[in-house]
C-alpha cells in the first residue's frame, strides 16, 4: 500500500535511526579530502565529485573507503559501484564469513525436504461461480500467476474497468505455473479440493477481490502472469516462434527481509550462499544458522528463481521452509517473538515488505564485486526506489504477461496486458503502480537490453520512453528534487528538461 507522503518522511521508525548510525560506523576509517578551513559542501551530493562514497560533515567532505565510480557507467560493476548519496551499508565477508582474498564458499548442497505451509479457505459450497460475476466492458479475462501480483491487481482493476477493459478472474498459483499454463500444458485453471487453498478471485470496480468457483473442468487461461522470464522457469518456454508472446510491465524488486527486532542491517551475496545454499551449518553465517527459521518459497516462484540466479544457488536447493505464499512469509516473520527474531530471515517481494515496515526490515544487499550493500530505496526511511532505478540494487525484473496467438480470447487478453505493458498515459495508472511499490518503466534510469533474467544493465535510451521520473518522485517524496519543476506544457520547461510529462519538466 502507498503511505502518505507526510508519513513517509517520518518513517525512520523502529530501525531507521539505528540503521543510519550503523551505516556511518560501517564506513570505517575516514579522512578529510581537502582543507577544513574551506567550506567544501553543504550536502552529501556536493562530495560526489571526489569519486568516493562520501558524506558531508561540518562543511567538509569526509573521504570514506571504498572508492566509487564517477562518470557514465559502462558495465555491470560500474552500475553497482557508481557514486551515490544513497546509504552505503557494509558487510565484511572476510571478518564475518572468513572468506578472505577472494576465497569461495563450498558448493551448495541439497537441503532436506520441508513441507509447505497452507491456509485453507472457505468451503466451496459458500462460493459463487466466476462465470456469474458481472462482465467488464471488455468481457472476462482469466489470469493465473504469482502470489505477489494481487497487490498490484487490486490497484489496477478499477482502471481496467474504467478504461473499457475486461473484468479479471485471477487464481494465485506461482510464476512458473503462470508461464506453463500458456506455453506447455492444457492451459486451464481449476478449483482446489474442498478445504484447499487458492480459489480464483473476481476483481470488481473497487479492486476488491471476491472468491469464486471455476466450475467442473475449470477454465482456460487467457494470460499467464509471472515475476520472471518464461525461460527462467523452463528453457523450452521460448517466444521465438511468435506463437507465444511476453508483454513486460513495471519493475519489481525482490529482497531479503528480517523481523524488525533483528539486529541485522545487511547481507552479502556470499552470506546468502552460506544461508540458503548451505543451511548455515558451519556457523559462519551467524546469526542465520537455523534453517527452520529460513522463510522461503519454492523453485516455481519468481521470488526464489530471481534470488537463486543472483546468488548462484539452484532454486530447487534452497534450505528453509516453503511458506506457500508471499503473504505467509510476511505473516511468519512478522509474528516472531523478539527472542526468535535474530535467527530468522526470509525472501519476499519488495511490495510486501513496503506494506508493513513496522514489523519487517529489509536487508541491504551487497552483490559480488560490489563495495557497499544497498537497500532498494536510497535510505531506510524512503520509498524512492532509487537504488532499483539507477542500478545499485540488482535484484529486480519486469513483470511478465504471457499470451498465445492460439487463444480464442486474445482480444480480452491483449486489452488486459496493455494496461501493464504499454507506456502509461494516465497519472491514475501510474499512481496504481507506485502505490503497489512497483517502478514504471518511465521512471527507470536503467534497463536490461538482453531480455535476460538479471542481465547486464544499460542506461535507458531517452528516445525509447517519455520520462515520468519527477512524477514518480513527487508521489514517493515529501518534496521532489529541485530540478523537478512543475509545468502544464512543454514551452514552460527549460532547454535542459524540455518535455512536460505528467505535470513536471523532464529530460525526455
Amino acid at each position: 500500500m502507498r503511505v502518505a507522503r507526510s508519513q513517509r518522511v517520518n518513517l525512520l521508525g523502529r530501525w531507521g535511526a539505528a540503521a543510519a548510525i550503523a551505516a556511518l560506523l560501517a564506513l570505517g576509517a575516514c579522512s578529510l579530502l581537502l582543507d577544513r578551513n574551506t567550506t567544501e559542501c553543504t550536502t552529501n551530493a556536493d562530495c560526489l565529485r571526489f569519486a568516493v562514497q562520501p558524506f558531508c560533515q561540518a562543511g567538509a567532505c569526509v573521504k570514506t573507503l571504498p572508492p566509487c565510480f564517477l562518470g557514465t557507467p559502462g558495465d555491470a560493476g560500474n552500475f553497482l559501484n557508481q557514486c551515490t548519496t544513497a546509504t552505503c551499508f557494509s558487510f565484511n565477508d572476510c571478518q564475518r564469513l572468513d572468506l578472505c582474498d577472494g576465497a569461495a564458499p563450498p558448493p551448495p548442497i541439497a537441503p532436506p525436504s520441508q513441507p509447505a505451509v497452507s491456509t485453507p479457505l472457505a468451503e466451496a459450497g459458500t462460493i459463487p461461480n466466476c462465470a456469474s460475476e458481472p462482465m467488464g466492458p471488455g468481457g472476462l479475462v482469466y489470469v493465473t500467476g504469482s502470489s505477489n501480483f494481487p497487490t498490484l491487481l487490486k490497484k489496477v482493476a478499477p482502471y481496467i474497468l474504467a478504461g473499457a477493459g475486461p473484468a479479471v478472474i485471477y487464481q494465485t498459483t506461482n510464476s512458473c505455473t503462470g508461464a506453463a499454463r500458456i506455453f506447455s500444458d492444457a492451459g486451464t485453471i481449476s478449483d482446489p479440493p474442498d478445504g484447499g487453498k487458492n480459489y480464483a478471485e473476481y476483481y470488481n470496480s473497487s479492486g476488491t477481490p471476491e472468491t469464486c468457483l471455476l466450475g467442473p473442468g475449470g477454465h482456460s487461461v487467457d494470460v499467464g502472469e509471472s515475476d520472471v522470464y518464461s525461460t527462467t522457469c523452463n528453457s523450452q518456454y521460448s517466444t521465438s516462434s511468435g506463437v507465444y508472446n511476453d508483454h513486460t510491465g513495471p519493475a519489481q524488486g525482490m529482497a531479503f527481509v528480517v523481523n524488525a527486532a533483528s539486529s541485522q542491517f545487511s547481507i552479502s551475496q556470499s552470506a546468502a550462499v552460506e544461508v540458503l545454499g548451505l543451511g548455515g551449518d558451519d556457523g559462519r553465517a551467524s546469526p542465520w544458522t537455523n534453517p527452520n527459521r529460513y522463510y522461503i518459497r519454492n523453485k516455481n516462484t519468481g521470488t526464489q528463481q530471481m534470488i537463486a540466479l543472483q546468488i548462484n544457488v539452484p532454486a530447487a536447493q534452497f534450505w528453509g521452509v516453503d511458506q506457500g505464499s508471499a503473504q505467509n512469509v510476511h505473516d511468519q516473520l512478522a509474528s516472531l517473538a523478539p527472542d526468535e527474531a535474530e535467527q530468522a530471515i526470509g525472501i519476499i517481494s519488495v511490495d510486501v515488505y513496503d506494506s508493513d515496515r513496522t514489523n519487517l526490515k529489509v536487508l541491504a544487499f551487497k552483490a559480488a564485486g560490489q563495495e557497499c550493500g544497498y537497500l532498494p530505496d536510497s535510505t531506510s526511511a524512503s520509498f524512492d526506489k532509487q537504488n532499483v532505478r539507477d542500478g545499485h540494487y540488482p535484484i529486480w525484473g519486469p513483470l511478465h504477461f504471457f499470451t498465445s496467438t492460439n487463444n480464442n480470447n486474445s482480444t480480452a487478453a491483449l486489452q488486459f496486458v496493455g494496461f501493464f505493458a504499454e507506456e502509461p498515459t494516465s497519472a491514475g495508472l501510474l499512481d496504481a503502480f507506485i502505490s503497489a511499490s512497483l517502478v514504471p518503466n518511465c521512471a527507470m534510469a536503467v534497463f536490461r537490453p538482453g531480455n535476460e533474467e538479471l542481465g547486464a544493465l544499460a542506461p535507458v535510451d531517452p528516445t525509447s520512453v517519455s520520462s515520468c521520473a519527477c512524477y514518480f518522485l513527487s508521489q514517493t517524496m515529501s518534496t521532489p528534487p529541485a530540478e523537478c519543476t512543475s509545468c502544464s506544457k512543454d514551452s514552460m520547461c527549460p532547454a535542459s528538461r524540455p518535455a512536460c510529462n505528467f505535470g513536471f519538466c523532464e529530460v525526455h
